[in-house]
């Protein structure tokens, strides 16, 4: 608030030439009685020009706007204000230059009584440009929707599963969350032509976004040998049918951006903005990195659809697979309530799934055994793997049924421990080195080593505890470990331990693990795969050696199976 002591010292220094500021002085009737000069400057009157005028006579807009009430309040109340840029933009109507054009100054406002003997004679408002930081800020706000666009596409690629949804999907997004007026995606197809396969057109219903494909479309193939970013803001010199979809869509400014696939075009990108002087700089280049994306995201699936056309025949076999395992699942929920019916039902799918899978491990060994390039022969490998893994499960699944049904019997033979343990060493060595790590093996041969015993089901426990020693093992060793416990003149007890250096097991889990169809981690985003049967079913297999199988563990450090077993001496 100016006051008659300072009057005149205020207004002398704060109408100086310098000022970054204008300064308005009014009377009581709206006159004016100051006029700096950097109004001077940008109304392009002079102070003795506008001296005396009424300044809603002079500027209209003011009243028109319903600002006025400002001015008059602060005048009749000596009531200061502030006019936000963000709400009223400006008070007085300036025009400043911005990129060769000119444009409507953004002001921040402020209007002060001017006081003299308590009383109010007139006003003094003084105004900031503010354009160029508001329009910064703004240009601030858009790149942020545009990189929060991009993300959204990023998402989009990662879980799209057509070429139709990618590319629906990103025009969308072009003109939903980031703002573009039109976006549109056009392919190269067999006759060369670039057709319009994806079109988005903000405000428009689907008839009239139909309405300007064929626009599209004679603009797409104009264009379509371009090899780098097309760029352009629509004048009167544009293509006559770029000005022409302009004029229908609102749009003052547009790109072209190829799409490339190893170096050959496949199609284009095309988008159309409100706004001018849009694509360049960052913009530009976040939208050629789109392009980039939509390029591997096509490749992708393109190569994913021919691969699946030549694995037809396999695929066909996996369903009739899944459909069995989807039975086998059902009948593994009856299993755990302890239904002997299921147990039954699982005996009865053991023929049809054995048949079905020894086909299946019979033809993808037939494949290993032809020509294949490097690919093709890591698919192969990794179907009999996961074949391979299937047929175990399957097994285990079985044989808990046998068990629980009392139909699993052990065939006890003679046969040499010392050559089983090798033979055990041998098959569980590629496994381990195959992930990195150490194998270290530890016999008390102290006892017969000639024994009376199922070789078969105790190479299967073995087999199965190293396995998953190394599948819960990252790095460092497992180790095995076969001792005699002790003997009589009948029978010697055998003690085996698999160790391991790996994630370990929580205490309250330890029991746990050994019950039906349970893991440690039982969540649906667990890290390891596994339903849980080799623990279950080599429990019982021990159980009916007259053994027993427990662990130790230290989460973070490693776990320890112990199992011992009752075997006669030969």
């Amino acid at each position: 608030m100016l006051n008659q002591t300072n009057n005149d010292s205020v207004l002398g220094g704060i109408l100086s030439d310098g000022l970054p500021v204008g300064l308005i002085a009014v009377d009581r009737d709206y006159r004016i009685t100051r006029w700096n000069y950097w109004m001077e400057k940008y109304s392009n009157i002079s102070e003795q020009d506008i001296l005396g005028q009424n300044l809603f006579e002079k500027y209209p807009d003011i009243r028109e706007r319903g600002r006025e009430h400002f001015l008059t309040e602060c005048v009749e109340k000596a009531r200061p204000f502030l006019l936000s840029p963000i709400i009223h933009e400006y008070f007085i109507p300036l025009e400043i230059v911005k990129n060769d054009e000119m444009i409507r100054m953004i002001q921040n406002v402020r209007i002060y009584p001017l006081i003299k003997n308590e009383t109010s004679e007139g006003a003094v408002i003084v105004i900031s440009d503010l354009t160029e930081q508001i329009l910064h800020e703004k240009e601030i706000q858009r790149l942020n929707r545009i990189l929060r666009g991009t993300r959204n596409i990023d998402r989009l690629i990662a879980r799209t599963a057509s070429e139709s949804e990618l590319l629906n999907g990103v025009c969308a997004i072009l003109t939903e969350d980031i703002g573009y007026r039109l976006a549109c995606i056009g392919l190269v197809e067999k006759t060369a032509i670039v057709k319009p396969v994806a079109v988005a057109v903000a405000g428009y219903d689907a008839h009239e976004t139909e309405s300007i494909r064929n626009d599209l479309e004679e603009i797409l193939n104009i264009f379509k040998s371009g090899d780098a970013p097309l760029t352009n803001r629509i004048q009167e010199d544009s293509v006559s049918e770029i000005r022409q979809l302009a004029e229908k869509t609102g749009s003052n400014s547009f790109c072209l951006l190829p799409i490339r696939i190893d170096g050959n075009s496949i199609g284009m990108m095309n988008i159309y903005s409100e706004k001018q002087y849009v694509f360049q700089g960052e913009e530009l280049e976040l939208l050629d990195d789109v392009t980039s994306d939509i390029s591997f995201a096509i490749k992708t699936l393109r190569d994913r659809a021919a691969r699946h056309q030549a694995e037809s025949d396999l695929r066909a076999s996996r369903k009739n697979l899944l459909f069995m395992i989807g039975e086998l699942t059902i009948a593994r929920k009856a299993a755990e309530a302890g239904n002997l019916a299921k147990n039954q039902f699982l005996v009865g799918m053991n023929h049809e799934v054995r048949t079905h899978m020894n086909v299946i491990i019979g033809m993808i060994n037939l494949m290993l055994m032809s020509s294949l390039d490097a690919e093709q022969r890591s698919f192969m490998d990794f179907a009999k793997i996961s074949a391979d893994s299937l047929m175990k499960l399957f097994i285990n699944i079985i044989d808990i049924a046998d068990a629980a049904a009392g139909r699993l019997k052990l065939e006890e033979i003679d046969f040499d421990l010392k050559s089983f343990w090798e033979s055990v060493i041998k098959d569980v060595s590629p496994d381990i080195r195959r992930k990195g790590l150490d194998l270290v093996s530890h016999t008390g041969f102290d006892f017969p080593l000639c024994i009376h015993a199922d070789p078969d089901r105790l190479s299967r426990i073995l087999v199965t505890l190293v396995g998953n020693a190394v599948k819960f093992t990252e790095q460092g060793k497992v180790m095995l470990s076969v001792e005699k416990e002790s003997e009589n003149e009948k029978e010697v007890i055998l003690h085996f331990s698999i160790a391991d250096t790996g994630i370990g097991i929580a205490p309250s889990d330890i029991n746990r693990i050994f019950e039906k169809f349970t893991q440690a981690d039982g969540t649906p985003t667990r890290r390891y795969s596994g339903i849980g049967t080799g623990l279950t079913l080599s429990r019982q297999l021990i159980e009916m050696m007259g053994g027993r199988l427990w662990a130790e563990s230290t989460p973070g450090k490693g776990s320890t199976f112990h199992f011992t077993v009752k075997v006669k001496s030969s």
